[in-house]
């Protein structure tokens, strides 16, 4: 039995070596693209404004502005801006400036998760990161504000949506430095992987549920094999028992035998008979005993 919990436990191993291995691979999937280090604020502004006078940057302060038509224009021209730079075309993002304060998000990210920037600006951007993941993202985005450099395909992170569901990220962070080389503003680059999660972990579920259910059957033919042993060591046993009986019989019989013929013998000698039954009194008598009750008879004359 205890070999079977151990091949149990490390089939499960296996199992959970599979799974830590494959998201490995899904972690560093989009590491083949080239991701500069940094991206100069002066090329984000330039390629923002486009030669215009003013900025198109989102701030706190102009997020209820989105809903106007000239904001969408604006909005939507700053998301290609940002997609241009980063060469990334589909997967949502997100700006942070330094603090961690939510400065831009892009039309797929509120679609995906449910939030608007108002929305994430009432908590901040960090309080909608699991809590047991915060750490190191937050160690994450604190190396890159601190040494200016990206970083590729980072975590797993969970992110809780609008409706409380949790999704699964891998994430880019890319820093956006001034000419006095300070950090000034992340862009998070998202690639999830909910779906391949969830599918890992409902093949992980069904192979321990499997693995479970052998255990049982094992367990279960082990009992009937005990049970059947016992069953043939009971039969063994009554059988025995009635040999001892049959023998008891068989010697008892004999003993009957035996003096059902002594019986017989006795009915066949009357002499013997009578002499076992009147003792003494009738045993043979010597002659010379008998001379001596002569003489004694004929002196008492």
């Amino acid at each position: 039995m205890a070999s079977l919990t151990q091949n149990n436990k490390i089939a499960v191993a296996a199992v959970s070596i599979f799974f830590l291995s494959f998201s490995a691979m899904l972690f560093f999937m989009d590491r083949g693209e080239v991701s500069p280090d940094y991206l100069k604020s002066s090329v984000l502004e330039a390629e923002m404004t486009n030669g215009e006078e003013h900025s198109v940057y989102f701030s706190e302060g102009d997020a209820a502005n989105q809903e106007s038509e000239g904001s969408s224009n604006q909005f939507k021209k700053t998301e290609d801006s940002y997609r241009k730079l980063i060469n990334k075309y589909y997967e949502p993002f997100f700006v942070l400036k330094p603090e961690g304060k939510a400065k831009f998000l892009s039309e797929n990210f509120s679609s995906k998760y449910g939030y608007e920037l108002d929305e994430i600006d009432q908590k901040g951007f960090f309080s909608y990161m699991y809590p047991e993941d915060l750490p190191d993202f937050v160690t994450e985005y604190t190396s890159v504000i601190q040494s200016g450099k990206a970083v590729n395909g980072i975590g797993p992170f969970r992110f809780i949506n609008k409706d409380g569901k949790l999704s699964v990220h891998i994430i880019s962070l890319l820093p956006v430095i001034a000419d006095d080389g300070k950090v000034v503003e992340v862009i998070g680059c998202i690639k999830d992987i909910t779906s391949k999660v969830d599918d890992i972990s409902e093949a992980k579920e069904q192979k321990e549920a499997e693995e479970a259910q052998k255990l049982e059957e094992q367990k279960a033919a082990e009992n009937s094999s005990q049970k059947s042993a016992d069953e043939d060591t009971a039969v063994s046993k009554d059988q025995e028992a009635g040999s001892d009986d049959a023998g008891k019989d068989a010697t008892g019989e004999k003993t009957n035998a035996t003096s059902a013929e002594n019986d017989s013998t006795s009915e066949k000698s009357p002499e013997g008979n009578l002499s076992n039954l009147l003792g003494d009194f009738f045993k043979p008598t010597s002659s010379a005993k008998l001379s001596s009750v002569y003489s004694d008879a004929v002196n008492y004359r």
